[in-house]
């Protein structure tokens, strides 16, 4: 039955109603106990001359597992247990067992048109009424209790009407879960009728059965009185109430009309019951989804309660947030079937709807686990299923589950495999290398770690003459059993330096070793070779540019980076402690090029590597090379036996940049206060003259000689740049500039003519140079 305990429903599935419902094996069909069921009576009727309690109808209904109802089943309904001194008899044919076709809505109603369904007289106690689906195989108990009472004449008088009094046409949408459930659906509120006689008064005391009517099929629609018989009161009223259900009727899986009908003798009146809009419960929605738990697993069909079996999967936790990211205690959670196979059914509701609904807990976390303790089962077929948790407008949280059929382990290799070694030692004629241990991880189907199962170690192809050995007794077999993480380790051997995989002797080559399990295998490669020479590779330092500067020596000097080189092994493996030779290579005749500070002739110079292979020349503060005298190319050479590296290092001129006062135009003037003011002879002046100097890679030069000296002029104009007549250099600043201004803050005097006078600005002995053009005019 979809609500169990609730409705008293039972179940052809894994689970079974717990009042009255009664579990079987076959999963196909479920029976839902609609009315009269556990009811109790007084015998206080006179039938037959017995003393007997007459029971209200009783009505099963059988569903398939999409929920559809099952029309035209029949059912057997069958007395059951009962004291031996009571008589039970079924009120139809007054017989033991009778047999009856479902309806359209697959319904079967003992007593239906009549009021009574069995009798019982002779004794008090239980009676149970057995209603068997023959085709199926699935069956139901009805309890009836007869209890001692009064005998009375019999019933109230039959009413000749019926009139509802309140209940009727009310519209309710499906957003309350039903307790135990999780199933929305919509509580209706009570439903009342008064009982009349022919003159229109009152009956108190008539007997009024409700029973379900018309429904659309895919809906349950159910009562909470379980026989759905109910006396009038003092007012001839007969109220249909809770009486502990959720509502006196409930209605879920479907929108639309459920009718129930009360009946009293022929008469009869129908309320029209409206179950309209699926919203579904409400609660408190999340601004997000964390995924906690459940996520990809992977399972397998099996047992026999279904054909191909079963897969079941653990359980599917999310947390509800709010804005800030606080746990949100209460939270609607609503779960939905995403993507899977057609033929596949993935079920995390017992009654099998989609959606599903849970409630966050105090610490805003929400557990889909209604399957017995489990999240979802699959079955039917293999393959992929979503189930997906959602909280208002929070971005879904997807669980990924899969039914896969079981597979062989597998084997991996972790570490170990393509090692290189070199035979070494006296032990043995050509000595021994020796390998690091060898691992694998060995896992189930799934990807699970299988612990404490057993891998074979065993040789494979190596050359014949080799000798490869992993077993201290020399066996070509070793047995290894996985630990707690899946993991096998070949380390069997041991030496001075501790323990090792395999050691190769007598030949070089290649030693296989295979790891097996089951069927699952992988091979490891040891390689035994040759020892060669280390190898010598340019770390920093090669192809550097750089301009050659200072006064120390004529033409200053250029210096370079460090130079460094690594030094490793014929296995590649860092070689410390290692001796390289930095000597000098080719070079332009005129420029030294000096590495050792304290010796500028020296043509070599050794440098040992550190920790991690690596030598550097850097006898210079900072620096490994400085060049002088010329500029061109020096070449230094690393070597190690036979191993070299050639650094390349380039010294070229600097630049030399006009920052401002080229091309200027003045007029020539006499000027009071001037040296020249009391002749009487005009002469022109301008803004001073600016120039930069920078290196090979852009840098200033700073503490540069820069030297200025009239160029081409018209022969009747004189053009001084320096009061004392001499020109003297000027030095490069911070920035590289050099200004010429001594002429009183003019860089020169133009006088006795018009015309154009060049001054040219020169570094070094005219490496870098540059000229102004100034112009004096009348």
């Amino acid at each position: 039955g979809t609500t169990g305990g609730t409705t008293g429903g039972t179940t052809g599935g894994t689970t079974g109603g717990t009042t009255g419902g009664t579990t079987s094996t076959a999963p196909t069909v479920m029976l839902l106990l609609n009315m009269g069921f556990n009811q109790t009576v007084a015998r206080s009727q006179m039938v037959n001359g017995a003393q007997s309690a007459t029971f209200a109808p009783m009505e099963i209904e059988i569903r398939d597992n999409n929920s559809k109802p099952i029309p035209g089943t029949p059912i057997l309904w069958k007395v059951g247990a009962h004291p031996a001194n009571m008589t039970c008899v079924l009120s139809p044919n007054m017989g033991t067992d009778f047999t009856d076709i479902t309806d359209v809505n697959g319904r079967s109603q003992l007593g239906k048109g009549g009021n009574v369904s069995a009798i019982v007289s002779g004794a008090e106690g239980q009676c149970q009424i057995i209603a068997t689906a023959t085709a199926y195989n699935r069956s139901a108990p009805f309890n009836l209790n007869a209890i001692a009472g009064a005998t009375t004449a019999g019933p109230p008088a039959a009413p000749s009407a019926l009139s509802i009094v309140s209940g009727d046409n009310q519209t309710v949408a499906r957003n309350q879960l039903l307790p135990g459930a999780g199933i929305p659906a919509a509580l209706f509120a009570p439903l009342a009728v008064v009982a009349k006689d022919g003159s229109g008064k009152p009956i108190p005391g008539a007997i009024v059965v409700f029973s379900i009517g018309a429904k659309p099929n895919a809906m349950a629609c159910q009562m909470s009185t379980p026989n759905g018989t109910v006396t009038a009161d003092a007012n001839g009223v007969a109220t249909l109430n809770s009486n502990g259900a959720p509502a006196p009727v409930f209605a879920y899986y479907a929108d639309g009309e459920c009718q129930v009908i009360v009946s009293a003798g022929p008469v009869t009146a129908t309320f029209h019951l409206n179950v309209a809009g699926a919203s579904g419960p409400t609660g408190q929605t999340a601004a997000s989804l964390s995924l906690m738990s459940g996520d990809n697993q992977v399972s397998t069909r099996s047992g026999t309660n279904i054909q191909g079996g079963e897969a079941y999967y653990a359980p599917l936790v999310v947390r509800a947030n709010d804005a800030a990211g606080k746990p949100i205690p209460g939270a609607l959670i609503t779960w939905k079937l995403g993507n899977k196979p057609a033929a596949m059914a993935c079920q995390f509701e017992p009654s099998g709807i989609n959606p599903g609904f849970t409630y966050a807990d105090a610490s805003g976390i929400a557990t889909m686990n209604k399957m017995s303790g489990n999240s979802a089962r699959i079955y039917y077929a293999d393959g992929d299923c979503e189930i997906l948790a959602t909280s208002g407008s929070a971005v879904p949280v997807t669980f990924h589950l899969r039914s896969s059929v079981p597979g062989p382990p597998t084997l991996a290799i972790v570490s170990g495999d393509n090692q290189n070694a070199s035979r070494m030692g006296t032990n043995i004629q050509g000595g021994e290398a020796f390998y690091a241990p060898l691992t694998v991880v060995l896992r189930d189907w799934t990807g699970k770690p299988l612990a404490k199962t057993p891998v074979v170690f065993s040789l494979g192809t190596k050359p014949g003459a080799m000798a490869c050995q992993f077993e201290p007794g020399g066996d070509a077999q070793s047995t290894i059993v996985t630990d707690d993480n899946g993991t096998a380790t070949l380390g069997k051997m041991s030496n001075t330096t501790g323990s090792y995989s395999a050691r190769i002797y007598y030949a070089d080559g290649q030693c296989q070793i295979i790891a097996t399990s089951g069927a699952a295998s992988v091979t490891f490669h040891l390689n035994s070779v040759v020892q060669g020479p280390p190898t010598l590779s340019i770390v920093s330092g090669d192809n550097q540019t750089a301009s050659r500067t200072g006064t120390s020596i004529p033409g200053g000097e250029a210096f370079f980076e460090p130079l460094a080189v690594a030094v490793k092994d014929w296995m590649g493996k860092p070689l410390a402690n290692t001796s390289v030779i930095f000597s000098l290579g080719t070079k332009p005749s005129e420029m030294t090029c000096q590495f050792d500070p304290t010796n500028a002739m020296a043509t070599s110079i050794t440098a040992t590597t550190d920790a991690n292979g690596v030598a550097t020349l850097m006898k210079f503060p900072s620096n490994s090379v400085g060049t002088y005298y010329a500029d061109g190319q020096c070449q230094i050479i690393a070597t190690l036996g036979a191993a070299s590296v050639t650094f390349r290092l380039n010294s070229v001129p600097p630049k030399m940049l006009i920052v401002s006062g080229d091309n200027q135009t003045a007029s020539l003037k006499t000027v009071t206060n001037s040296p020249w003011s009391n002749s009487g002879v005009p002469y022109a002046l301008f803004s001073p003259l600016v120039v930069k100097l920078i290196d090979a890679n852009g840098k200033p030069l700073v503490g540069a000689q820069v030297s200025w000296a009239v160029g081409s002029k018209p022969a009747a104009m004189a053009c001084q740049i320096d009061p004392s007549g001499t020109s003297q250099p000027m030095t490069t600043d911070a920035s590289g500039s050099a200004t010429l201004d001594k002429m009183g803050g003019s860089p020169a005097f133009l006088y006795y003519a018009t015309g154009q006078c060049q001054i040219t600005a020169t570094y070094g002995s005219g490496s870098a140079t540059a000229t102004f053009h100034l112009n004096a005019q009348p």
